[in-house]
């Protein structure tokens, strides 16, 4: 790993990147960490951290707007805690090629799944009743567990589809989810000795520092120029990610 005091205006870097981008700081820290020399567990573990505290800032200001759906929070987060654990046992159990192709995977998806979530926002339903939130929860939390993310990424758009969300309410119920989900992730995996603390809290700070000014920043960029980023982003890192796990992880 560098030197910790190379961390904080590293995660600003991550945070600024994962703002224009439109994506989770776990899809980015992840490959970070684990091209900094965590292993893949670690870089799991310690994602989350802050993951956490992206979720929990965001969260706080979405409640203090009066804009968080408190109970569609807790349907969504309580079905994710089964599987967060499932998650966490898998990320310590497999070995650390299998995690790197996984992870290698759900960046490429990232792309049909971004752009699938764009062309929702131009069919939004009505609201429905609270339906289909334990699959929804239940596929983030595995996520978060397994490889570090906070599951936005899939969450939001089956919100829209499923539950007639628009792209906002989505996102708001979701990162309200992520912070709890996050949070029994970062427990268990503690509790496993798996999270480089330091690392995480600074590199999570810097995330959260960074995330304000991408979001300054985003309204000036070209769409174009930011969709082209976005995927030259993913493509590079899952070439990396599948390099390192055929060379063992």
């Amino acid at each position: 790993m560098v030197s910790v005091l190379w961390l904080l205006p590293l995660g600003v870097a991550v945070g600024i990147l994962a703002a224009i981008l439109g994506i989770g700081g776990g899809l980015v820290i992840v490959p970070v960490l684990n091209f900094l020399g965590a292993t893949p567990v670690q870089a799991t573990a310690t994602s989350l951290v802050g993951v956490l505290l992206g979720a929990t800032a965001a969260t706080l200001q979405n409640w203090w707007s009066q804009n968080l759906q408190g109970r569609l929070v807790i349907y969504l987060a309580l079905p994710a805690l089964l599987t967060t654990e499932l998650g966490v046992k898998l990320a310590t159990i497999l070995p650390p090629r299998y995690l790197l192709f996984t992870f290698a995977l759900l960046l490429v998806t990232a792309i049909f799944l971004l752009d699938f979530k764009k062309r929702l926002t131009l069919h939004e339903n009505t609201p429905q009743l609270v339906r289909g939130t334990p699959i929804i929860g239940a596929v983030a939390g595995l996520l978060s567990g397994m490889l570090g993310v906070g599951g936005g990424l899939v969450m939001v758009p089956l919100q829209m589809l499923w539950l007639g969300q628009n792209i906002k309410d989505a996102i708001r119920s979701s990162l309200g989810a992520i912070t709890i989900i996050s949070l029994w992730g970062v427990v268990s995996h503690g509790l496993k000795g798996n999270v480089l603390w330091a690392e995480g809290f600074l590199l999570g700070t810097g995330t959260v520092l960074g995330g304000q000014w991408g979001a300054k920043l985003l309204p000036k960029l070209p769409d174009r120029l930011v969709n082209q980023l976005f995927r030259l982003f993913l493509v590079v890192m899952a070439t990396y990610m599948v390099y390192k796990a055929w060379q063992g992880g």
